[in-house]
């Protein structure tokens, strides 16, 4: 080997690393910041202004004035490493090791040359051509199209990722070796082409116009290189027919690549694999771009991959060659696979953290209580289990299962779920997804029982065909939630039983297994060995807060075990009581043993609003409470007490929306109230709960509700919750405007606790106006003629043409009949009430013209008029030329609750003689 125009010869020195271990973790460590900073210099649009040689390697001045030291490798020394050339004598030689950049640049001829402080020297390609330009000089061809033999496909000086010298595509046989870094300069493009610790990088001079890609780094996947495999899979079975390979699919693999600049155009890239390869591979491998697949973000390129005559066995290393406008760009090298997926080898596992495979008879084991991790298999009663998210079909890959989904061939797996036949219990529904929930109607004896389901799994090709059929049976469990502290379970004689309803009136007693928890704690003799009725014991009941404290239910009456209990399951606690009773059978003729287990729950027991907790059997001991120990067994039971509140609607009163009409009556003293009682709105259960309505806040009413807030009211000191809305004098309550009236209903026995949620949050009441409409006796049949005489002002009456009356509901002297009563007849205020009417309840008749602007603007403002209190009209006579002209007539009255709405219109029509 000789030197390329005074650079090194790759010569391999050897040093014994152990007597310099921390100069060169300083060197790994200076070098590794310099990288930083160079590709920082990069990303903020710098450009190198000079460059020279230093002991080490290169000092480059950046056009900020800055400057960034490129230092050999951690390994490297001065004289061991360099550019190295091919063989034979090519120029003089040069002192060994010198770090100077070599000069590229195309003769007149368009053939590329380079020197190093000397003559130009022609570059040569590997089978030792000149390398021409691409295009004549100064002319760019048309990128990625074929040239003659030895005719660059593009113009920009770089390294490859072997560390060759490339121009465009085509490989030069000038090679950079070692950890030395090594520097050339393009003159044709204003460029300086880089390597240095294993990556590439272009960097623009002074005035370059130079707009391809100046790093493309792989980002690796994992630390370590065995580990940092980057995957593509093939799916596939051996034919029977033909005993061959056949693939189903292959799923592409992606790659990550640091890219400077950070921003490109993805689309106008070209994107191409290159030096492909695995030792003494006996086939040409390849991987293929997947068109379409470029993505960038944030700086890191994404692209697809395939592979190609891959042995599924091994790995291989590659390159990424992205071209842009022309200029091509090599990474540095990294590792992929290709996976092969064999159908026959796929199985079903659920999906948690470890993946272990379903057992075969899983539905032996699981009832058998074989199974190590049978939470698997377990879902609480009142929610559900998904077993598309749990348990799945799938294969290895990389030494992980994957269910088909996963490896992303999801569409060549058909999965069913049906119950399975003859052993479907009536209790679960399931979905066509493999959702299973229980009915709720039987939430409650579901607990503890079994859902057996059938999965099909079947695998097809690319026609539709099915591959491999595997059908699974399986168990999944309905239970509580439980927190296992350790212990033996205490189960119900009967599963289901420990599920049980709020009783607010009667106690509740369950058969407990007497027969299991006796096996389980080691034998009955530890309980009563003497099989003496004596033996029998009462334990209060416990359970573990969320601090982790052993508390009890009842605090105060926590009991001994007593040798005193009663000798019957007859047991009668207090109210919110609840107890494990041990009753010993006492010695008489029955072969097998008399004791029995009782679960005592006193009537309206409910602990905390706690549905479902694990209880343990606890003693009081020096004042502490402890759990009960028979043998070397602590034991508990999971037992859930379902006080749930349901508040149904009465439809007749409140709708589905939640709105209430609320009217009202005049009362005795020619008050105006309207009220309801509103604890007949809802139905609650249990029935020793009792809602307890009140009002909104006042900032949660709307606007107009809030205006008259003061006058609302709910009162409950009768027992019943009654809502008032009582106007005062010259202070109405506008129906048309106050409407919706918030109102909440707690349980009562809640309502004064801050942090109570509501019942019933959206009941909103609307006052309905009992007044009905004006009536008019002798509404004209047709439009009434009226003459301008040239006289004296023309009137009309409007109470004796139109005779207007108001009806209204009301309650005097206690008659409770509350009829319809006319308050107002023919225009007038009846005195039925007294000497007068209550003055802001119904009030005299408004007469008004409701096309007045309309005739003042036709006639003249004040030709026509009407006594608003009388119902005089009066029509001036003036000089004007009347036409037609129609007057419309409204009557409404005002009262507590707003207005009327206005009469029917009458219409006159005003002519001039």
């Amino acid at each position: 080997m000789c030197m390329a125009l005074g650079l090194s010869v790759s010569l391999t020195g050897c040093k014994d690393y152990d007597d310099d271990i921390d100069n060169l973790q300083q060197q790994i460590d200076e070098n590794k910041s310099a990288i930083a900073d160079l590709e920082k210099a990069i990303e903020s649009g710098k450009w190198v202004s000079s460059y020279e040689p230093s002991e080490n390697g290169y000092v480059l001045t950046l056009s900020d004035g800055s400057k960034l030291e490129i230092k050999n490798g951690a390994n490297g020394e001065k004289g061991d490493t360099g550019l190295q050339g091919p063989e034979g004598p090519i120029g003089p030689e040069g002192p060994a090791g010198e770090t100077i950049v070599p000069e590229f640049g195309v003769d007149a001829e368009g053939y590329w040359q380079y020197k190093v402080g000397g003559d130009w020297i022609y570059v040569k390609d590997q089978e030792g051509n000149k390398i021409k330009a691409q295009g004549e000089k100064g002319e760019q061809g048309e990128p990625g199209e074929p040239g003659e033999a030895g005719e660059a496909g593009g113009n920009n000086v770089t390294f490859n990722a072997d560390g060759y010298i490339q121009i465009g595509d085509k490989v030069t046989d000038l090679k950079a070796t070692g950890n030395r870094p090594v520097m050339v300069a393009d003159t044709e493009n204003g460029t300086l082409a880089l390597t240095w610790e294993g990556k590439t990088y272009t960097l623009l001079m002074a005035g370059s116009e130079y707009d391809g890609l100046q790093s493309l780094t792989y980002r690796r996947m994992a630390a370590d290189d065995c580990d940092d495999i980057n995957s593509a899979y093939v799916l596939g079975y051996t034919n029977p027919g033909t005993k061959e390979w056949d693939t189903i699919a292959s799923v592409p693999g992606s790659l990550q690549f640091k890219v400077l600049p950070r921003e490109f155009d993805v689309e106008k890239a070209s994107y191409n694999f290159f030096d492909t390869h695995l030792t003494k591979a006996t086939a040409e491998p390849s991987i293929v771009y997947v068109n379409g697949s470029a993505k960038l973000e944030n700086g890191i390129l994404t692209v697809g991959f395939v592979p190609e005559n891959i042995d599924e066995s091994e790995n291989y290393a590659s390159t990424l060659e992205v071209t842009l406008n022309g200029k091509t760009t090599s990474s540095d090298y990294f590792n992929v696979a290709a996976n092969k997926l064999d159908v026959k080898d796929a199985i079903v596992f659920v999906q948690s953290e470890d993946n272990e495979e379903v057992p075969a008879d899983q539905v032996s084991d699981m009832k058998a209580g074989n199974i190590a991790h049978a939470y698997h298999y377990q879902f609480v009663y009142t929610t559900s289990y998904a077993l598309n998210d749990s348990i799945a079909f799938g294969l290895l890959s990389n030494g992980e299962r994957k269910s088909f989904e996963e490896l992303g061939v999801g569409k060549y797996l058909k999965t069913t779920y049906e119950l399975t036949e003859d052993l479907d219990n009536g209790l679960f529904e399931l979905s066509e997804d493999g959702v299973i929930t229980v009915k709720k109607e039987n939430q409650g004896s579901a607990i503890n029982e079994y859902c057996y389901v059938t999965v099909t799994y079947e695998v097809v090709n690319a026609l539709g065909n099915v591959i491999r059929t595997e059908v699974r049976d399986l168990a999944i469990q309905a239970v509580l939630s439980t927190v296992t502290y350790g212990g033996v379970e205490i189960m119900a004689l009967t599963d289901g039983d420990l599920a049980m309803a709020y009783d607010p009136e009667a106690a509740q007693v369950v058969v407990l297994d007497v027969r299991k928890f006796e096996d389980e704690i080691g034998g009955r003799n530890l309980l009563n060995k003497e099989n003496d009725k004596a033996n029998s014991k009462v334990w209060a009941l416990g359970y573990y807060n969320n601090d982790e404290e052993l508390v009890a239910v009842n605090p105060g009456i926590i009991l001994p075990s007593v040798t005193n209990a009663p000798a019957s399951n007859t047991f009668n606690p207090n109210e919110g009581e609840m107890f494990l009773y041990f009753k010993a059978g006492d010695k008489g003729d029955a072969v097998t043993s008399e004791d029995s287990l009782f679960l005592i729950v006193g009537a309206k027991t409910y602990f905390e609003n706690v549905v479902e907790r694990d209880y343990y059997a606890v003693v009081e001991n020096g004042g502490e409470v402890e759990k009960v120990v028979v043998g070397t067994n602590n034991f508990f039971l999971n037992v859930g007490i379902d006080k749930t509140i349901k508040v149904t609607r009465y439809e007749a009163l409140v709708d589905a929306n939640g709105n209430a009409r609320v009217r009202g009556l005049w009362d005795a003293n020619k008050d105006f109230t309207m009220s309801a009682n509103l604890t007949n709105y809802y139905k609650v259960v249990p029935s020793d709960v009792k809602l307890a309505f009140v009002l909104a806040p006042k900032d949660e009413q709307p606007a107009a509700v809030q205006e008259v807030y003061d006058l609302l009211k709910i009162d409950g000191t009768s027992g019943n919750y009654i809502f008032t809305a009582t106007p005062v004098q010259d202070r109405p309550i506008d129906v048309n405007v106050v409407k919706d009236i918030k109102v909440y209903a707690y349980n009562e026995a809640e309502v004064n606790d801050p942090n109570a949620k509501p019942l019933v949050n959206d009941l909103k009441l609307q006052l309905v106006s009992p007044l009905n409409d004006i009536k008019i006796a002798n509404s004209p049949t047709k439009a009434e003629e009226i003459k301008n005489n040239g006289g004296d002002p023309i009137t009309r009456n409007m109470l004796t043409i139109m005779a207007p009356s108001l009806t209204d509901k009301y309650e005097l002297d206690g008659d409770a009949t509350a009829k319809n009563q006319e308050v107002i007849k023919n225009g007038v205020v009846q005195g039925d009430f007294g000497t007068d009417i209550v003055t802001y309840g119904v009030q005299p008749l408004v007469y008004s013209i409701a096309n007045q602007a309309a005739i003042d603007s036709k006639l003249g403002e004040g030709t026509v008029t009407i006594d608003a209190a009388t119902g005089v009209l009066t029509i001036l006579d003036t000089q004007t030329a009347f036409s037609e002209t129609t007057i419309e007539v409204n009557v409404t009255c005002k009262h507590s609750w707003g207005s009327s709405a206005p009469a029917a219109t009458f219409k006159y029509t005003i002519v001039r003689k």
